[in-house]
């Protein structure tokens, strides 16, 4: 189950992270910390972890929602996660070399940065902000972390496998 101490953590990550890297000016992380960041009571079955909303009561006002419950669980949801989005093989079993706890962590802090980062930072500095832009800046994150983590690797590996399932669905609806 996902908390408020978590998703706070993973917040202040993404901008941690994105200031190391130089990803954004520091007056778009000023504005990324004042993103409220929710919690939705529930289980992310459509949407992988959460969703933005950049306007409240139509003012720019960005929030992050993020689900209390989703397929970073256990390593067997996950595995039903890969196969509801056709990314499951017998040879990807194998590229699973996390525990249930790093799984949680590197599947949720991924999902921030998409969310934080790649769509609310990407809109803040004259971006779209689309999943385009998302993926990119997520998956550019992870290969960041990667130097220092070897857990983020396997992050590293799964983005664009997700980035081309999220594209069959636009192609196929």
């Amino acid at each position: 189950m996902i908390t408020y101490e978590d998703v706070k953590r993973w917040k202040e990550n993404s901008i941690n992270t994105s200031r190391e890297i130089g990803l954004f000016p520091e007056e778009v992380l000023d504005r990324l910390n004042l993103v409220d960041i929710n919690i939705i009571d529930g289980f992310s079955s459509e949407s992988l972890y959460g969703f933005v909303n950049y306007f409240k009561d139509g003012k720019l006002n960005p929030g992050v929602f993020v689900y209390s419950s989703n397929y970073s669980e256990s390593i067997d949801l996950f595995f039903k996660l890969l196969k509801k989005e056709h990314i499951y093989s017998r040879n990807l079993k194998d590229k699973v070399m996390v525990n249930e706890k790093n799984l949680f962590e590197l599947y949720n802090q991924s999902g921030m940065d998409h969310l934080l980062l790649g769509h609310i930072g990407s809109f803040l500095y004259d971006s779209i902000g689309d999943e385009e832009d998302a993926y990119e800046i997520e998956s550019e994150v992870a290969s960041y972390r990667a130097k220092k983590d070897k857990n983020w690797e396997f992050v590293v590996e799964f983005i664009p496998k997700f980035q081309a399932a999220e594209k069959r669905k636009i192609w196929h609806s």
